[in-house]
């Protein structure tokens, strides 16, 4: 009886144990299926504020309200509006504050111009370099530094800007007017306009060696940033990262290929990014570029999902091992397809390396048999050879013979398997 008591005491304490396990067990996964809930919920708001973010910055009036301000910061007078009508024609140059190709060169004055450019770069002074030498001496001369020796201004322009109010002069003709209204002669008048062709000339070679040095500056830091070509790929707020192209099959293998013929396969690229992209085959290394040809028509834009087969010729020149890429350039980045040739050759192995005599009685004879397999596709030939007999130990108990050889040599053939006894 106390034994049963015992039994059935065991048996309520052991109960209500595991009763205790599965409501802790069935609390805790209501928690991390209240937690999940939570986290689906906050990433469906995350969502949908910004898809209501994207859809407002998309609308008729943000775009409205960009376009007022962008005219409101590049027109002169901050209109957002030049023509309700429609009916005036309206020139950039003479409305909008951007410098034309002449600003600063003494060509053609533009005062309102040269103001709004001048009070965004503040003691900003032409450059010496420039400056001929007559417009050096007039700004040593007259020492001006507003209408005409000011920013964009032209020395040449200043004699002429106190007879005009500040305008700048835009012919030859204007020129001899001054010159002739502060008693110059003809001859120097002549001289003069000799000396500003040269001037001229002069300036224009100078902009030319600066033009040429931006440039040169310019492409060495294209040249030393190659993923510049390559932008990256955001779909609905979220960027695609990784290869944007996958290769059918995964790597392309020319096996136990022949020095002098010729081997083609195909691989089949798929576009596995958000949306359109393409590709195009990049120059492979050069110490590899005279064994491939590559085949392909340009794919163009080609939508999620679509494929493109690409065709490659391999031409053996050398029997040893070929392993490197085929460059991609895509949109996104450059994809590197594995490529990799291999020779034919003999791969011989025993696949029971150990021969185990359990159990032999003195007097017995026992056989086992060992095997080597070639999994190479060319024959290789093989021979046993036997340790120098120590004169100090007893001669081996052991023979040991080829299976279907005349003697201690043989061959092994390309996939096939020979027994040793």
């Amino acid at each position: 009886r106390r034994d049963e008591e015992r039994r059935v005491s065991r048996t309520k304490r052991r109960n209500a144990e595991t009763h205790e396990a599965r409501v802790t067990h069935i609390r805790q996964r209501l928690q991390r299926e209240e937690d999940l809930h939570k986290r689906k919920k906050e990433a469906e708001r995350v969502e949908r504020e910004f898809v209501e973010k994207f859809e407002k910055e998309m609308g008729f009036g943000a775009k409205e309200e960009r376009t007022k301000a962008y005219m409101e910061r590049n027109i002169r007078d901050g209109r957002d509006v030049l023509d309700p009508t429609g009916r005036r024609p309206v020139f950039p140059s003479a409305v909008s504050t951007a410098k034309p190709l002449h600003f600063g060169l003494g060509l053609k004055e533009d005062p309102v111009l040269r103001d709004i450019v001048g009070a965004r770069h503040r003691g900003t002074e032409p450059e010496p370099l420039l400056l001929t030498n007559k417009e050096k001496d007039l700004r040593a001369q007259l020492a001006l530094g507003g209408t005409g020796g000011g920013f964009g201004g032209s020395p040449r322009n200043a004699v002429a800007a106190k007879a005009s109010d500040g305008l700048g002069l835009e012919d030859e003709d204007e020129d001899d007017d001054v010159a002739e209204a502060a008693g110059a002669a003809p001859e120097e008048i002549e001289l003069e306009q000799d000396l500003d062709v040269v001037e001229k000339r002069e300036k224009k070679r100078a902009m030319d060696r600066r033009e040429a040095a931006r440039l040169a500056d310019k492409a060495a830091l294209n040249l030393s940033q190659p993923g510049r070509l390559y932008q990256p790929q955001v779909v609905c707020g979220r960027e695609f990262k990784g290869d944007a192209f996958i290769p059918t099959p995964k790597k392309i293998v020319f096996r136990d290929f022949e020095v002098g013929k010729k081997y083609k396969q195909r691989c089949s690229l798929t576009n596995v990014s958000y949306t359109f992209n393409t590709f195009k085959v990049m120059d492979m290394d050069i110490e590899y570029r005279g064994f491939f040809d590559v085949e392909y028509e340009f794919p163009g834009r080609m939508s999620a999902g679509m494929s493109s087969d690409v065709y490659l010729t391999f031409t053996p020149r050398t029997s040893a091992a070929l392993i490197t890429t085929l460059p991609l350039s895509t949109n996104t980045g450059v994809v590197h397809v594995p490529l990799e040739c291999y020779p034919k050759s003999a791969d011989v192995f025993s696949p029971t390396p150990v021969l185990d005599f359990i159990t032999v009685t003195l007097g017995e004879t026992a056989t086992m048999l060992g095997e080597l397999e070639n999994s190479g596709a060319i024959p290789v030939p093989f021979t046993l050879v036997s340790r120098p007999r120590n004169p100090d130990k007893p001669p081996s108990q052991f023979t040991v013979r080829v299976k279907g050889g005349a003697g201690a040599a043989a061959a092994v053939g390309a996939g096939d398997g020979g027994l040793g006894a």
